[in-house]
């Protein structure tokens, strides 16, 4: 069962983190777009075409190289930045397998582009949530490098 934490943050901030499971079954608002990353490529979802706009990642909940896993890559950082940038004003819809650590990373990324430290507080302090520190450490480097 997904925590009543997820929706307050997404009543609040617009931006809900979901695990795969309640994600696939999730029916958007109009003004909504998704991210998803997965370990392997994703199958269309039920609602999925409800959404604005989708983007699929795909790869593993790891933080540093090894052989049983992808690394998210700048390429893929890129991709996600500049899905943040088009869709700015847009509420967010992220989903990994479990809803805890690639997707949260991703979440307080969106936090930091939008400079919303009142968001990346709350899914930081959730006990739901364990930010991927690779994923987030290479997203916020994306979006400093709009600045420059």
């Amino acid at each position: 069962m997904v925590k009543n934490e997820r929706f307050e943050i997404f009543k609040k901030h617009g931006v809900l983190i979901l695990p795969e499971s309640i994600a696939k079954y999730y029916h958007p608002s109009l003004d909504t777009v998704l991210i998803r990353i997965k370990d392997e490529e994703p199958e269309p979802f039920l609602f999925e075409k409800y959404y604005l706009d989708v983007l699929k990642l795909v790869f593993d909940d790891v933080s540093s190289p090894t052989p049983y896993g992808k690394l998210m890559t700048k390429e893929d950082a890129k991709k996600v930045v500049d899905f943040f940038v088009k869709h700015k004003d847009k509420k967010l819809v992220v989903h990994c397998v479990a809803g805890i650590s690639r997707s949260t990373a991703t979440a307080c990324a969106w936090a930091y582009y939008h400079k919303n430290q009142e968001l990346e507080r709350e899914i930081r302090t959730c006990p739901l949530f364990s930010p991927n520190s690779h994923v987030y450490s290479l997203l916020c480097r994306q979006i400093d490098a709009l600045s420059i």
